[in-house]
């Protein structure tokens, strides 16, 4: 009988472990939940933008060291895309809506993912049929392997074209995350475009633009 006894025993014995592990996590979830409404999220060093040379829409210059102190938000792009692109650049100009007070000190970046065609001309026509032809808001081109360095090994993103086939146009699959870059040209996190995301890339913005201004102050 012992060895019944004992199969018994044991199975009670791990579901009250399992029941205290329940309550134990659900006690630890609800502290960070608690934690994270008193004080602001720590946002990580992920990689950083290597230094780079290019051009906007207006054919002006556009370099790591035009950027360089400023909080920006970084996606790609390319004009004659169809559908996602669009939509991304749309979802851009709406996280700059929403970031208002704090646009003064911020600026967004397109990279184009097909800077064969993507001219300053072309991008300034996109730009501006889109409301999106601003001073804090750049759309980059420049030479395509220049431009296959930053994006892939610098912003980690895909960049690959897809050449046309019979029945299916020419295309390129590229990252449609926005990221999002610190003074110090760190990239501090990747957003998908989901309301969520939106939701995160512009709480995570103001903590950063925040923590600068009060770097600039105290280094006053």
């Amino acid at each position: 009988m012992a060895p019944a006894l004992r199969a018994v025993v044991r199975p009670r014995a791990k579901c009250a472990q399992a029941a205290r592990m329940r309550r134990w996590l659900f006690a630890w979830l609800c502290l960070t939940a608690l934690v994270g409404c008193w004080r602001d999220p720590e946002l990580p060093v992920l990689a950083s933008v290597p230094p780079f040379r290019l051009v906007d829409q207006d054919a002006a210059s556009l370099d790591d060291k035009s950027l360089r102190g400023r909080v920006w938000i970084a996606n790609f792009i390319f004009t004659s895309c169809p559908d996602v692109c669009p939509v991304l650049t749309t979802k851009l100009a709406t996280v700059r809506t929403q970031l208002a007070r704090e646009r003064a000190r911020l600026r967004f970046v397109s990279f184009s993912v097909d800077p064969e065609h993507d001219t300053p001309a072309v991008l300034h026509k996109y730009a501006s049929e889109r409301g999106a032809n601003q001073p804090d808001w750049r759309f980059a081109t420049g030479p395509a392997p220049e431009l296959q360095r930053v994006i892939v090994a610098g912003f980690k993103q895909t960049l690959q074209p897809v050449e046309a086939t019979p029945g299916k146009e020419r295309t390129i699959l590229h990252g449609s995350h926005f990221v999002l870059v610190d003074g110090a040209m760190q990239l501090r996190g990747f957003y998908p475009t989901d309301p969520e995301g939106i939701a995160r890339l512009v709480r995570d913005t103001r903590i950063l633009v925040t923590a600068s201004e009060r770097a600039a102050h105290a280094a006053r």
